[in-house]
This record gives structure tokens, C-alpha cells and sequence, in this order.
């Protein structure tokens, strides 16, 4: 269990996640585990890599926006 919290703490340090960690010892022994079985099995990487996508600019090449066809439900028979 030691060598686990050693691991998911360097994990948690490189990518400064440490406060998922706060109140770790007021949980019971079977929430702790469930805690770090969370932590071990969460991608940080892609985590990180999605956040990162979401600051790039988006180049739009299309610049023509017109309406889409749709049916007046007023006049549907029905």
C-alpha cells in the first residue's frame, strides 16, 4: 500500500493534482482504497492534453453560415 500511495503521489506532484489528497486520513480504510483506485485509474495525461486543446484558437475555414431547411410544425397535417 505504501509503494501505491508513493506512486499515485509523484503522479498527483507532476501534474499539482496533491489536493485530491486533502482529508485522505479522516476516510474509512475501504474509501480510502476506492480513492486511490480512482486516482491510479484516472488518465492525467489526457486530462491534460484535452485542457490544453481547449486554449488553441479554432480556425474556422468555412465562413458562410446560412439557414437550415426545416418544416413549419403549423402546417404538418396532423
Amino acid at each position: 500500500m505504501e509503494e501505491k500511495m508513493e506512486s499515485i503521489m509523484k503522479t498527483l506532484k507532476k501534474y499539482s493534482q496533491e489536493h485530491l489528497l486533502n482529508g485522505y486520513s479522516q476516510l474509512s480504510e475501504v474509501k480510502q482504497k476506492e480513492l486511490l483506485d480512482q486516482i491510479e485509474n484516472t488518465d492525467f495525461e489526457l486530462i491534460n492534453s484535452l485542457y490544453n486543446k481547449t486554449k488553441k484558437e479554432v480556425d474556422i475555414q468555412e465562413t458562410n453560415i446560412t439557414p437550415i431547411e426545416y418544416l413549419d410544425k403549423d402546417k404538418l397535417n396532423g
